[in-house]
This record gives C-alpha cells, sequence and structure tokens, in this order.
C-alpha cells in the first residue's frame, strides 16, 4: 500500500484550497461557524508546513556538518586545517603557559627566567641564542615546533644548556 507524500508543495497547495474554497462558501451563506472551521483548517496546514520547513531545513545543515566531518575523517584533514588546529593548539599552549605572543615570537617567563622562542631558536634573557631541533618531522608546522618547545622549556628550564652544549647548535 503506498501513501501520499504530503510533503509536496502541490499537495499542500490542493489542502489548502480544500478548505478555503467551503470557507469562502460558508461565509457567503453566513455559516459562521463552518467558515471558522475551514479557515482554521487552512491556517492549521500553512501553520505545519511553515514548522516542517524549519525543522528541514535544520535537519539539512545539521547533516550536511556531519556529512562534512565525515568526509574529513575519511579523506584525511586537509592541509588548511592542519595550520588551523596548529594555530590553534600554540594559542592554547601560550595561554596556559602565561606567554605572550608577537608574531611567530613568543615570550615566556619560567622561575626568574625569559625565553624568547622562534622557530628553531630560543633566546634565553635576551643575550644566549641556541637552536632546538627536538623533533624533526616533514611537514611540521612551525606552530607545533615552538608549541612543543614551549612546554619543554616550561617542564624542564634546564634543557637549554643541554641544547646550547651541542655542536653546531648555536645560532
Amino acid at each position: 500500500m503506498r501513501f501520499i507524500d504530503l510533503s509536496a508543495l502541490g499537495i499542500q497547495v490542493v489542502c489548502v484550497g480544500i478548505n478555503l474554497v467551503p470557507g469562502v462558501l460558508n461565509l457567503w451563506r453566513h455559516k459562521w461557524g463552518l467558515a471558522a472551521i475551514n479557515f482554521g483548517g487552512a491556517a492549521f496546514i500553512i501553520g505545519i508546513n511553515f514548522f516542517m520547513y524549519h525543522i528541514r531545513k535544520r535537519t539539512r545543515r545539521r547533516m550536511q556538518e556531519i556529512d562534512n566531518q565525515l568526509r574529513e575523517h575519511l579523506s584525511g584533514v586537509p592541509m588548511g586545517s592542519v595550520h588551523y588546529l596548529a594555530e590553534k593548539n600554540l594559542m592554547r599552549a601560550v595561554a596556559a603557559l602565561g606567554a605572550k605572543r608577537k608574531g611567530e615570537c613568543v615570550s615566556m617567563k619560567v622561575g626568574r627566567t625569559r625565553f624568547t622562542i622562534k622557530y628553531r631558536s630560543v633566546t634565553r634573557n635576551g643575550v644566549k641564542n641556541t637552536c632546538y631541533q627536538h623533533m624533526y618531522m616533514q611537514n611540521l608546522p612551525w606552530q607545533e615546533s615552538v608549541a612543543s618547545a614551549m612546554l619543554i622549556l616550561h617542564r624542564n628550564p634546564k634543557i637549554f644548556d643541554r641544547w646550547r652544549s651541542r655542536e653546531g647548535w648555536h645560532a
């Protein structure tokens, strides 16, 4: 058994028309109660249509968001979003450690020591400078590298001396 799809626009217009025509005829015959019932039915159908339109619109938008998330998950993360996530992680690290960021440079204080961290270089108290390469990964965004160096230095500030003692690591 097949049911009529009542969500089609043509069916809705016919249903409203079926209620409006008798309503006008009942008004013409001075049957106010029947006219009110017919107009009420038409208004109810129109109200249901507006309600369903907004529900469908919201559902369609949510389904599209889920579809986009699923496509990103299945196809891997696009390169643009990798840099966006790296930037977001750097901002979180800066906020968590109480550091200050100026462009691609981050300044943070650990105890009495102030570190200035740039991509692959660290300066201690504005005087001593060294390079770091804690982990080399191809296509690693600079934000991730700076955030990792911040977290390492916050955990163990003496590692700066170990980085500096290595040959060829002075900037």
